[in-house]
């Protein structure tokens, strides 16, 4: 016994020790040097070279509350609302970062305030983030060619919301109520994640060469997005604008992109472009009005045309329901395969000349009113081939020729008029049963 307690006292002891030259190592150098004790972290300039955005760091002039003159990055505190007549930002030297830090700047009244929200636009590389401008007599923010514009909401600015220069980036924006254009682009820019809604003018506006994703435009008095050529646009939606839902020039590509209850068009493209997978929807006049190249897409419940295209374009895969007149019209040259019409008001498709419709479904065109068909051709070199057409007001209706028409069939259209085809035509023969018949024949049954 005597010797167990030996040992608990001689650990005890072991511990005691350990624990006492720990906190004499922790407590550190007993005998500090002479002097006065010296910082030894980064001041907060060092951790985030920032300067505050006020009288102080940046005074302004007669026209704008505060005046930037030096590259560098700075900050708003407080929200600011501007002496009268007065702009929010101006900036006078380029490489310049303003953080709005969650706060507004907001125009302070005044009839004669002709200035900007952030005014950039004679520099450039300049970045603007995180806030808000509201109620300038010109533009919310305006900037020169490489800004990035990030997070920011322009609302009920006389001209234009955000505008910028080329090879600009535009990410998480929103433009609401002001009188000009929501978002205004440069050549080369990307736009991505923005909302524009209830604009005096466009929704977004991009110049050549612009990438747009995932952005909607609503209510705009002009279109949704009207963009210069070579754009790409994928992902966006335009819905319940003044004019077309989207209007482009020359060689846009549209992908996934959606247009309902826009006031003219759903999509518009002066020169040749490029849809896939594009849904239009309710518009008042047509779903697409392009020459081009559509795939998967789909047009539905328009007050005119679904498709309706000009020289050369190709439809594959396809769908028009329910327009109040023609599916798809190819005007001439044009490729329709793979599509599907259906309940049209006039034709489920209407080919000029020199076109080739080929294996598509054709159901319910015509109904209701005295002219259309399940397919009608209006003139000639045209080839007619595999299309099934039925309960149409007529089947398949050619008024003109020479064209081609083989491998069709026809069943249950108006009066038993399934092929009403004009001399002159070479029309694979009409058979009632495939018993028998040969490679280039029709049927009706």
């Amino acid at each position: 016994m005597q010797r167990f307690l030996k040992r608990r006292i001689t650990v005890l002891t072991v511990l005691l020790v350990g624990l006492v030259g720990v906190m004499v190592a922790s407590g550190g150098d007993l005998d500090p040097p002479v002097g006065p004790v010296a910082p030894t972290m980064k001041t907060l300039t060092e951790v985030e070279p920032r300067l505050a955005i006020n009288e102080e760091n940046t005074p302004g002039n007669t026209m704008f509350q505060f005046i930037i003159d030096e590259p560098g990055s700075y900050y708003l505190t407080h929200t600011v609302t501007t002496d009268e007549d007065k702009g929010g930002i101006l900036v006078l030297d380029p490489s310049v970062t303003i953080d709005l830090n969650g706060y507004a700047i907001k125009y302070g009244g005044g009839a004669a305030g002709a200035a900007s929200g952030v005014h950039a636009a004679d520099y450039n590389d300049v970045t603007i983030r995180n806030g808000t401008l509201e109620g300038f007599l010109v533009n919310g923010l305006i900037t020169g060619d490489r800004g990035l514009i990030e997070d920011v909401r322009t609302v009920e600015c006389v001209v234009n919301g955000i505008e910028t220069g080329e090879s600009s980036v535009i990410t998480g924006c929103v433009a609401d109520s002001n009188f000009g254009s929501g978002i205004v682009a440069g050549d080369g820019t990307v736009i991505r994640g923005c909302a524009s809604t209830s604009n005096g003018g466009n929704g977004i506006l991009a110049g050549e060469t612009c990438v747009v994703k995932e952005c909607t435009s609503l209510k705009n008095v002009l279109s949704g997005f009207d963009c210069n050529d070579t754009c790409i646009l994928s992902n966006c939606a335009a819905s319940k604008n003044g004019l077309y839902g989207f209007d482009a020039n020359l060689g846009v590509v549209f992908s996934g992109c959606t247009a309902a209850h826009n006031s003219d068009s759903g999509f518009r493209a002066t020169g040749r472009s490029s849809f896939e997978n594009c849904v239009a929807n309710q518009n008042l006049e047509n779903g697409f009005v392009a020459t081009g190249s559509y795939s998967g897409c789909t047009a539905d419940l328009n007050g005119q045309f679904g498709f309706w295209m000009e020289s050369f374009s190709t439809v594959h895969n396809c769908t028009a329901c329910i327009n109040g007149s023609h599916g798809i019209f190819g005007f001439s040259g044009a490729t329709i395969t793979d599509c599907v019409l259906v309940s049209n008001l006039g034709s489920g498709i209407l080919a000029n000349a020199d076109c080739l419709v080929r294996s598509n479904t054709c159901r319910r065109n015509g109904i209701g009113s005295t002219d259309g068909a399940g397919i009608r051709v209006t003139s000639h070199d045209n080839r007619i081939e595999g299309n099934n057409v039925t309960d149409n007001r007529r089947g398949i209706e050619i008024s003109s020729g020479p064209n081609i028409v083989v491998k069709n069939t026809a069943s249950g259209n108006v009066n038993l008029d399934n092929y009403v085809i004009s001399p002159g035509n070479d029309v694979g023969t009409i058979q009632t049963s495939p018993v028998g018949a040969l490679a280039w024949d029709n049927f009706e049954f």
